[in-house]
């Protein structure tokens, strides 16, 4: 067990004791620091108090964490495709298979870890702005201050940042475009899982476009108006036309060239590898206004290889007659 003893300075009296925290230990993640006061694991002159509870100058505040909580997250080399970066923020090409940040007992590094370690010799440790799903890809933004932060967090609680998601979902769509609006939820008995629900719900709202249609597949423009957890997955499972690999709201079934190809057979003793075996989804743009003077910025993340080869396939095998071009978007 880890145990950390701190004092109240001045500063941070009559300052949120979650406040005070997520200053005082900046080596875990609020989320972590949210959990420790939730589970016990704190307290304030021997006792416990809620995240929200307002401190007094002095007072002692104690964190025991657990063996096999969440370690202090470091520094941790990373291949980043970086796309833009300045003295307020970084912007990254995050690839599948990376989470954004640390979770619960996870020892593989994280894209958090990655840009610290690339801001590590300037002491800058950078700051959380979007979050994207394991094995999604494409732009994930951080702020290297907390003005910068402040301001970036403040366009997407108000909305005013605009998502761009490129998604394959499994059916032929029949409308060229539409909108979503059903209420998220978290599963009341799945924890890692979300639904809709009316009553107890948070409005969230998707637009979508088709830009490519297959035999079997659709591919969408996608427009997340709000910022639900798993929100476009939920949302294109609701309307029955899941993501073409999803194991929480579709088939956790990979994509094989054997299954579009009719005539493919695979090398005698050789496995057939996957050309997809993940979420087919891809943050492809995102549009804010910089911190530092306001300039509309237009963030853009290429198609990763697996993105890549599952289209030029079904281009290939699965493209129904009569059917259109793709957008230049999406390459080739």
């Amino acid at each position: 067990m880890r145990q950390h003893v701190l004092h109240v300075p001045e500063e941070f009296h009559g300052r949120t004791l979650l406040e005070f925290l997520n200053e005082a230990l900046q080596d875990y993640l609020k989320g972590t620091l949210e959990r420790l006061i939730r589970d016990g694991c704190v307290s304030v002159e021997g006792k416990r108090q809620r995240s929200d509870w307002r401190l007094l100058k002095g007072l002692e505040v104690r964190v025991e964490v657990p063996d096999g909580f969440n370690a202090p997250i470091q520094p941790r080399a990373l291949p980043l495709e970086i796309l833009q970066e300045d003295e307020d923020l970084v912007v990254i090409n995050k690839q599948p298979g990376f989470s954004t940040t640390p979770g619960y007992g996870q020892t593989e590094p994280s894209l958090l870890e990655g840009v610290w370690f690339h801001l590590h010799k300037d002491s800058i440790k950078p700051r959380i702005v979007n979050r994207l799903d394991k094995d999604t890809s494409g732009v994930l933004l951080f702020a290297k201050n907390d003005r910068a932060h402040s301001l970036l967090c403040s366009q997407f609680e108000h909305r005013d940042i605009e998502k761009l998601y490129l998604a394959l979902v499994v059916g032929e769509m029949e409308e060229d475009s539409g909108e979503i609006d059903l209420s998220i939820a978290a599963h009341p008995r799945r924890p890692a899982r979300m639904l809709i629900n009316d009553k107890t719900g948070k409005q969230a709202t998707t637009r979508w476009k088709v830009t490519e249609r297959f035999k079997g597949f659709t591919l969408l423009d996608v427009r997340p108006l709000t910022g639900r957890t798993h929100q476009i997955r939920v949302h294109m499972s609701a309307i029955g036309h899941a993501l073409a690999i999803d194991p929480v709201y579709g088939t956790k079934t990979p994509l094989f060239l054997s299954a579009l190809k009719p005539d493919y057979r695979p090398r005698a003793r050789r496995e057939e590898r996957p050309l997809l075996g993940r979420l087919p989804l891809h943050a492809m743009e995102l549009t804010f206004r910089h911190p530092a003077d306001g300039k509309v910025v237009t963030a853009t993340a290429p198609l990763p290889k697996d993105l890549r080869a599952i289209l030029r396939a079904l281009r290939r095998y699965r493209m129904p007659v009569g059917s259109g071009g793709w957008s230049a978007s999406t390459g080739s």
